[in-house]
């Protein structure tokens, strides 16, 4: 698999950044075009076991929580450890950006409520941040064929209490995610195979 560092523009004018190392094969985001097949039910994929999963603390984390997750699915505890005792407080999307161009980490990201980066980030396994709710940032887990499922780092112990995610209605989740600005953000890093079923 050839592997370059570049920068990409992607998604119709969405922002993907490149300090990330992206494979080019048919997972890559460059690979465009790609849209659910009907009926597909995809579900939850980033499903981090409740005792994993990172929670807003001291009120105003939830970007570096929601940033924490993804870095410890995607198979860098060490980088969540760093990353959640440097940065704290709250987070806007230019400044994420910046600190984790500064860090070195491979990410990427969209501004525009761009709906198919979040299908990549779901379909390549590795989850996303979003601004979501009035001045708040949570995780995109799973995306099925109606709705989109979401972790929220505000209400962890209520998501492990009944094992279910957030679930929105696509076209409701669009215009809400829209609606605070089209913000969201992956890490581009390797996360778990799918749970095999027998």
């Amino acid at each position: 698999m050839n592997e370059s560092r570049r920068d990409f523009l992607l998604f119709g004018g969405a922002a993907l950044v490149g300090a990330a190392t992206l494979a080019h094969h048919e997972n890559s985001p460059n690979s465009g075009g790609f849209s659910w097949p009907a009926g597909t039910q995809v579900g939850v994929v980033l499903d981090l076991p409740p005792e994993l999963r990172t929670e807003n603390l001291g009120g105003g984390s939830c970007v570096h929580a929601s940033t924490v997750n993804l870095l410890i699915w995607q198979g860098q505890p060490e980088l969540a450890r760093w990353w959640r005792d440097n940065y704290s407080g709250g987070e806007y999307s230019d400044r994420l950006v910046s600190r984790m161009e500064a860090a070195n980490l491979r990410y990427a990201y969209t501004r525009d409520g761009n709906f198919a980066f979040l299908e990549w980030c779901i379909r390549t396994r590795r989850g996303a941040g979003i601004f979501y709710k009035i001045r708040h940032a949570i995780n995109c887990v799973g995306i099925d064929s109606q709705n989109v499922l979401l972790l929220d780092n505000n209400d962890i112990d209520y998501h492990e209490r009944i094992g279910t995610y957030e679930t929105v209605e696509i076209e409701q989740f669009k215009d809400r995610w829209n609606g605070y600005g089209g913000f969201a953000w992956t890490l581009v890093y390797v996360p778990p195979p799918p749970t095999p079923y027998v």
